[in-house]
């Protein structure tokens, strides 16, 4: 069964990756302090935590109804290592077991002081967050290290993330690109993203905007939603490629299906207004309409402002005063009013 328990310092790094247009600052070049670190790490947990507790270490379908869990529990008890990682996700999730991460912790142990790479990558997530075991983040290092040095995708991935940012180790550029290359070859999405990135800055590489822009679209057509994004904000603003408000409305499109209620109503604004994307009425009450759906105020007021004046939509006053009505509640200013009409967020608000 693959396991898709990896986004542990993928999403710490990923939280703070700056956008296309904002200031590309590293961390020191010396290691910082580990209780520090510890509460950067912990704040962006927690905030992901708020959305979707999945995806604290990952996200995955429910469990599997073909995997009967007496015959994993004997499987794991007789010493298969990768049996005693599946038992020990099990217990992490709750799934066909009752939730208990520091069995959960038990059965990775186990696994991982057998040399499973997965189990070796599960431990260190756990070190990392301190679930259902002391919270050490030089622990947390160490494991993804043993799983990096078996060449498991993501445990390459989160060491070359280390190494970029320095998280519990120096700076190092060049061990960063290695790791970073090492997690493409073996599938780590997310590795492209750092690569590009890399490329675009000339950080421990020479600097080849095509080369960078190459990772970035490769990502972005296997349907990856924040590489659409970067993609996009990256033709809006004309940042390491030529501006180009079409493209950039075509890799808005892609994704904003799957973003927020208020990503949706920023990139409606944008659509509404002309800033960045060509004015198009038709596609911001789209997104407007999307974005109200989801009882998003900005959008619904808005959305009533197109229909009152048949902006991108037949006029209809009845609409125009259901969504007026809906956003009454929040208290919103009408679009009417000057003041109301501010300049489109900052990549860094989206």
């Amino acid at each position: 069964m693959k396991s898709k328990l990896y986004k542990t310092f993928f999403y710490l790094l990923l939280s703070s990756f700056p956008l296309p247009g904002q200031s590309q600052t590293l961390a020191t070049p010396n290691p910082p302090e580990t209780d520090n670190l510890g509460k950067k790490i912990q704040a962006t947990i927690d905030r992901q935590n708020q959305t979707d507790p999945k995806l604290i270490i990952g996200s995955k379908s429910p469990l599997d109804q073909n995997d009967e869990i007496e015959s994993l529990k004997r499987r794991a008890e007789r010493g298969d290592a990768r049996a005693q990682t599946d038992l020990g996700e099990k217990y992490y999730y709750g799934w066909g077991v009752e939730k208990n991460y520091k069995k959960s912790v038990e059965w990775h142990l186990k696994s991982a002081s057998q040399g499973d790479p997965l189990g070796e990558f599960h431990l260190g997530a756990m070190y990392e967050m301190g679930s259902g075991i002391a919270k050490d983040l030089s622990k947390a290092f160490e494991f993804y290290q043993k799983s990096a040095d078996q060449n498991y995708s993501k445990g390459n991935l989160s060491i070359g993330l280390a190494y970029y940012k320095g998280l519990c180790v120096p700076i190092d550029l060049n061990k960063a690109l290695s790791y970073f290359l090492k997690a493409d070859k073996e599938g780590a999405n997310g590795a492209k993203l750092y690569l590009s990135e890399m490329y675009f800055q000339g950080k421990g590489v020479d600097k080849d905007v095509q080369k960078g822009l190459g990772y970035l679209q490769s990502l972005a057509r296997e349907n990856v939603t924040y590489a659409q994004r970067f993609l996009a904000i990256r033709y809006e603003l004309g940042d390491g490629v030529e501006k180009n408000p079409d493209l950039a409305m075509e890799w808005y499109e892609k994704y904003l299906d799957k973003a927020s209620a208020n990503e949706q109503c920023d990139i409606a604004l944008k659509y509404e207004q002309g800033n960045g994307l060509n004015k198009d009425y038709a596609k911001a009450a789209k997104w407007f309409q999307k974005s109200a759906e989801k009882d998003n105020p900005r959008a619904q007021i808005h959305l009533s402002y197109l229909y009152e004046h048949g902006l991108g939509v037949e006029k209809d006053r009845g609409l125009a005063k259901k969504w007026k009505e809906k956003s009454e509640g929040h208290h919103v200013k009408c679009p009417d009013d000057p003041k109301y009409w501010i300049d489109p967020p900052k990549p860094s608000e989206f």
